[in-house]
């Protein structure tokens, strides 16, 4: 294989999808090659590739360099188990890229931890072109989504976030992580597609998120497989049927199970909100 990509002139896709038998040993010297025989090369897919440090480090490397992947405007690394210090590097070439446009990072293993692995999730989105981004199937805390979400505030070109099963649960019976971020989605007004399915979404989460996609411009959304019930299916029809809202597709499978609340908890009722209400603003 080595000797017929570096005598081709022209390489537009390179796809290595599906062969975890292809490592390190294998995967540094077709690197090399294909960034050295083939400049013009656009898109590269390495979903289930068994890369280890090495080899991200390299395409670290390559991502940055003016004789590697400088025209790449597809990365698709889903399944690839990305080490800390790999993701670390990876995101900080990603954030210099200035033609990348799709970046799939789905069940990579991300666990952001300390401060540079979660700063890893704002250097992604520095990537200026960048317009869809998948990182399903992470484990994402509180910390982790929040500054995606601030990040999404301020970028102008990314339509489209995939986010399902990517919010961890919450430790305690209060706040769920995927509630920090939706809070912030209303300050964004480039979104067109979000998927936030089987994030241990109740009532709670669904009002927020009522609030939040009142006035941008989201006309997408899926929210399969989330703990709604009836509490929290009234607020997303509310969003459907708003005047200002731009939504227009929603697909909402599996969503009528859930907890309504208990006794002591006094639901908010959009209708008539009248009562007493103890006002936390240090929750969503």
């Amino acid at each position: 294989l080595l000797p017929v990509i570096e005598e081709t002139q022209t390489l537009n896709s390179v796809d290595f999808s599906k062969n975890p038998n292809l490592t390190d040993r294998a995967i540094i010297p077709l690197f090399r090659a294909i960034s050295s025989s083939a400049v013009t090369l656009r898109h590269l897919l390495l979903q289930s590739v068994s890369m280890g440090p090495s080899a991200q480090q390299i395409l670290a490397e390559l991502l940055m360099s003016h004789a590697g992947f400088v025209k790449l405007i597809t990365l698709n690394l889903s399944e690839v188990s990305l080490q800390r210090k790999g993701f670390l590097s990876i995101a900080q070439s990603i954030a210099q890229h200035r033609g990348l446009t799709d970046l799939n990072l789905s069940n990579a293993g991300l666990v952001p931890c300390g401060p540079d692995g979660k700063n890893c999730l704002g250097l992604l989105m520095q990537c200026a072109q960048l317009k869809k981004l998948d990182l399903s199937w992470n484990c994402l805390d509180t910390s982790a989504l929040m500054q995606l979400g601030q990040a999404l505030s301020s970028r102008r070109a990314l339509q489209h976030l995939n986010l399902a099963a990517a919010a961890r649960r919450s430790s305690t019976d209060r706040d769920l992580p995927i509630e920090h971020f939706l809070e912030l989605l209303s300050m964004n007004r480039a979104l067109k597609e979000l998927d936030i399915s089987m994030n241990h979404m109740d009532y709670r989460a669904a009002l927020i998120l009522e609030d939040a996609l009142e006035r941008t411009c989201i006309r997408s959304l899926r929210l399969i497989d989330n703990p709604l019930g009836q509490t929290g299916l009234r607020s997303i029809l509310r969003l459907l049927c708003g005047k200002e809202s731009g939504l227009c597709f929603l697909r909402m499978s599996g969503c009528y199970r859930g907890a309504v609340g208990t006794r002591e908890l006094k639901i908010f009722n959009y209708v008539n909100p009248s009562g007493r209400y103890d006002l936390d603003l240090s929750s969503p």
